[in-house]
């Protein structure tokens, strides 16, 4: 490899990227590499951050680059060196190269969550159109467009609020119209005027903001009727998997707040152009907008500075919600008018995609007592009570369970080993049944469930190795000092190490204790729990049995474990289409009972207890 001797300035030269054959031609001397691939249209896996520290984002290189960083020389063997094998996130660019771009270092398409539409009677719709005939004015009567309005709908001045769209359609209309309009009003604020022959539709849009994942849905807004949806990566991960990375990454690099702030903007602009385009209809007539998601989330994709939520005492810069003009944050697929509105948050780490799931659960409404769990990096668990109480805590879970810290570990796209099953032999199966290439969340349980069963696994998490079964013969070997087994052959090995299993065991017991807190804090045992509920894209693929076997579950029948899809989102569409769903999320962020479980002095042995599996006997 021709390695450079360090930084020489900017400079222009070629860099191609294989196996696409995507050529980027520019001043990119002294650039990092991953930033050069982020230009060139590619999504890498950059888990840490682009920190150098999860390896995830391996290339292959050929031509003039940096010489490698302490960081490289520590996660990459020598052997992965001398065929040119470096770190994307840490190589620098120092002339004409070539780059080979594995399909595991890609973020890639991955099989995203959407959910279904929701079945409500619709008592009062948040957004309203109203008919209108207004009073032309005169000699005698000299009041302005405005008041026209304003009389002819009965509204008293000071209850409505025009927006400067509204206002600037307004005169031109009214009289197009013959003083016979419609008015769009929602929360008190008329958003949009047009004539009443115009057969304007009136649209909205609910979104479920994920760290990793983003999805939308297209709605009537006059009916309540579905349209279209669609689901994408949130383009914000190539500034790192989970929030804190994100944040830690604005704090270095000022000038990349308002680039990561577009990052989730463009993502969800980006859903709507093509739901708009799938349904056939005008995204000028798109209204409003109800986002749903982690606090963290909320925040960076309004540009607001979330640095003090990773510093004690954790706290938001704001927490009852937000409702701006959607132009304001950047949004060009909807109407001038058109609102964004934000659900509250319950805290720091309780976000409004938490509210959504309330909402969309009736948790707040239950007769016996009932568990929800939104299992994902920010693992947030909510305990409803009879009479409307309400507990809530959050797990940082860390991203395990999304395949990020796992050394062949993925997210669920392409050739991510999905499920694993052991009858008679290890029988795996993969996302778009293609060879594999890693492992997901939800394979690992799998996997880590069926050692257990095996007895190749013990209670606390250490492998106990054996070749007395026949089918595990071929499928131990050694990296790196450590033990691991081979669960799938593609182009390389798919493995579990030793230290994987230990990732899987601190997040699953982050998230158990705070399930046991939580209980302990209203006074409850797990035996009387009616029902638990499982929410999010993991919770859904996850399997009961497995999770309640590892222990991530309470040990309760299977038959009251219910996976209710994507609630959070579900709990959006809510707010966006009835205003009563909307006034009642505000009621459920403030009236649940946030619990701080890390603070504790009880946290650290009852998150010690729930790192080890339940002890069973072997199976095989």
């Amino acid at each position: 490899m021709d390695v450079g001797d360090g930084f020489f300035g900017s400079g222009e030269c070629k860099v191609r990227f294989l196996p696409t054959g995507i050529l980027k031609k520019g001043r990119f001397i002294g650039c990092v590499l991953s930033e050069v691939a982020t230009q060139a249209g590619l999504s890498l896996a950059l888990s840490c951050g682009g920190k150098g520290t999860c390896g995830k984002c391996r290339v292959m290189v050929k031509g003039k680059t940096s010489c490698p960083t302490p960081l490289e020389q520590e996660i990459l063997s020598q052997e992965e060196y001398s065929k040119g094998i470096r770190l994307a996130c840490q190589t620098r660019v120092m002339g004409n190269c070539d780059v080979w771009v594995f399909s595991s270092s890609e973020v890639g398409s991955m099989k995203i969550l959407s959910w279904d539409s929701v079945d409500i009677a619709v008592r009062r719709a948040r957004t309203q159109v109203h008919s209108v005939f207004a009073d032309k004015q005169n000699l005698d009567n000299q009041i302005s467009d405005e008041e026209c309005v304003l009389l002819a709908l009965g509204e008293r001045e000071d209850l409505v609020q025009w927006t400067p769209h509204a206002l600037r359609e307004l005169p031109s209309v009214l009289r197009r119209g013959e003083y016979h309009v419609e008015v769009v009003i929602e929360d008190g604020e008329i958003l949009d005027v047009f004539e009443q022959d115009a057969h304007r539709q009136v649209y909205g849009i609910a979104v479920d903001l994920g760290t990793t994942t983003v999805a939308a849905m297209l709605c009537d807004l006059r009916t309540g009727c579905t349209l279209a949806s669609a689901a994408s990566t949130n383009r914000q991960v190539v500034y790192g998997d989970d929030a804190v990375s994100r944040i830690e990454h604005t704090r270095k690099n000022l000038s990349s707040f308002t680039e990561m702030q577009m990052a989730a903007v463009s993502t969800v602009d980006e859903l709507i152009f093509e739901m708009v385009d799938r349904a056939q209809v005008d995204s000028m007539d798109i209204r409003s907008v109800v986002v749903v998601g982690n606090t963290a989330m909320g925040h960076l994709f309004c540009g607001i500075d979330a640095m003090h939520l990773t510093q004690a005492p954790y706290v938001p810069v704001f927490r009852r919600g937000l409702r701006w003009p959607a132009w304001e944050l950047g949004f060009r697929n909807v109407s001038p008018g058109a609102r964004l509105s934000i659900l509250p948050f319950i805290a720091g780490f309780v976000g409004s995609d938490t509210v959504g799931m309330v909402l969309a659960c009736r948790l707040d409404r239950v007769e016996a007592p009932v568990l929800a769990m939104d299992v994902g990096t920010n693992g947030e668990v909510v305990l409803a009570l009879p009479g409307g109480r309400m507990l809530a805590c959050s797990a940082a879970a860390g991203p395990a369970f999304e395949g990020a810290h796992i050394e062949c570990g993925m997210r669920a796209s392409t050739g991510a080993i999905c499920r694993v099953r052991l009858v008679g032999d290890l029988e795996v199966e993969t996302v778009d049944d293609a060879a594999p290439v890693g492992i997901c969340g939800t394979g690992l349980m799998d996997a880590v469930a069926a050692f257990l069963a095996a007895g190749i696994v013990d209670e606390t998490g250490r492998f106990v190795e054996t070749s007395a079964l026949p089918w595990l013969r071929d499928r131990w070997m050694e990296k790196d000092g450590q033990i691991c087994l081979v669960l799938g052959r593609g182009k390389e090995n798919v493995w579990v190490s030793q230290k994987d299993i230990r990732e899987l065991q601190l997040a699953k017991g982050a998230l158990r204790a705070g399930v046991e807190i939580l209980l302990k804090e209203a006074n409850l045992r797990i035996e009387e729990l009616d029902e638990i509920i499982l929410a999010g894209a993991f919770g859904t693929h996850l399997d009961p049995a497995n999770a309640i076997r590892l222990g991530l579950l309470p040990s309760v029948p299977e038959s009251r474990v219910r996976s209710v899809g994507n609630a959070a989102g579900q709990g959006a569409t809510l707010a966006l289409l009835c205003k009563d769903e909307m006034e009642r999320a505000g009621r459920v962020a403030m009236n649940t009972q946030y619990v701080e479980v890390s603070g504790r002095l009880d946290f650290q042995e009852i998150f010690a207890d729930a790192m080890c599996f339940p002890f069973e006997t072997p199976s095989v």
